[in-house]
């Protein structure tokens, strides 16, 4: 998902507008204003409005929308999810080929996205605002806002089990 990566990095620095400077600094998503639904929530919506399998969400906090990335057979969707619940979607792209080995992770995982993201809230006991494949370790590579900060916590893609949770 390279091309994604891209711009998924960029737009938050330029979305933000309001954020932080830590924020806007290191182009992390933002906790929702109050109201508008969580990431675990917008990817529950896109999931039931559109379905596939998630294979990667973040909040925007700034103006509280939350981006879901479906994947279903060899396309992938991005949905958008605003501050009001309301979902929206783009056609869908067919896979390409550099991210066709991270599609067979996603595809043959036995923890989903969602449930990689709330094994990451429990272990936090904060509250998910950005969810990826780390192919490397096979894991879910989950961004929590926990005391104000942010930290990663990869949760394994076939045990659902936190490998690694760190600042």
């Amino acid at each position: 998902m390279m091309r994604r990566h891209l711009l998924l990095h960029a737009l938050p620095v330029l979305l933000i507008g309001c954020g932080t400077a830590q924020h806007a600094a290191t182009s992390e998503p933002l906790p929702p204003p109050a109201g508008a639904p969580g990431l675990m929530e917008a990817m529950r919506r896109a999931s039931t409005a559109h379905g596939g399998l998630v294979w990667e969400a973040a909040l925007d906090g700034a103006n509280g929308r939350a981006w879901v990335e479906l994947l279903s057979g060899s396309t992938s969707r991005r949905i958008t999810v605003g501050p009001g619940g309301r979902v929206s979607a783009e056609a869908p792209e067919p896979i390409t080929a550099d991210e066709a080995a991270e599609a067979r992770l996603v595809q043959d995982a036995r923890t989903t996205a969602l449930e990689g993201a709330a094994a990451a809230e429990a272990a936090t006991g904060g509250r998910a605002v950005k969810v990826e494949v780390d192919e490397e370790d096979h894991a879910w590579e989950v961004r929590v806002i926990v005391n104000g900060g942010l930290a990663t916590v990869r949760v394994d893609m076939g045990s659902g089990r936190v490998t690694r949770a760190g600042g």
